[in-house]
């Protein structure tokens, strides 16, 4: 006679295994400010290295609440100086703030916050060298 389990069995242990993954996603954090964070971070980069690139203008990027919401139910938001204006790097990967003139030149250290709900992250963007580091 065969050993086999049975159905019984089968019920049971799938039931188990439901419940330990039920009280498992409880524990598991919700990383979706730090991916917005991270998304952000990303572009403007992207943005820095393609002035770097493009020798003849400054490439330009628009900070904006909607546009980089990445789980689209629109709970991030963006508070900065920067907020719905041009972020625009030189062919040294100098920012500048709408256009490339050396009056609008950063001259000192942009904070951009990053909320959802009570969490929040900053990035700071530094004046003269582009550089963008996560708080």
């Amino acid at each position: 006679m065969k050993e086999a389990f049975s159905m019984l069995e089968v019920v049971v242990t799938v039931m188990i295994i439901g419940i330990f993954t039920a009280i498992a996603t409880e524990f598991i954090p919700n990383n979706s400010l730090l991916e917005n964070t991270s998304y952000i971070l990303y572009k403007i980069k992207e943005t820095q290295a393609k002035a770097l690139l493009n020798q003849d203008k400054g490439n330009c990027i628009i900070l904006d609440n909607k546009i980089y919401d990445k789980s689209k139910n629109h709970q991030i938001t963006i508070e900065s100086s920067l907020l719905n204006k041009k972020l625009c790097f030189d062919s040294e990967g100098k920012p500048f703030e709408d256009n490339l003139s050396v009056e609008n030149m950063i001259k000192k250290p942009v904070t951009i916050k990053i909320k959802k709900q009570k969490e929040e992250k900053d990035l700071i963007l530094m004046p003269f060298s582009g550089l963008v580091v996560i708080k």
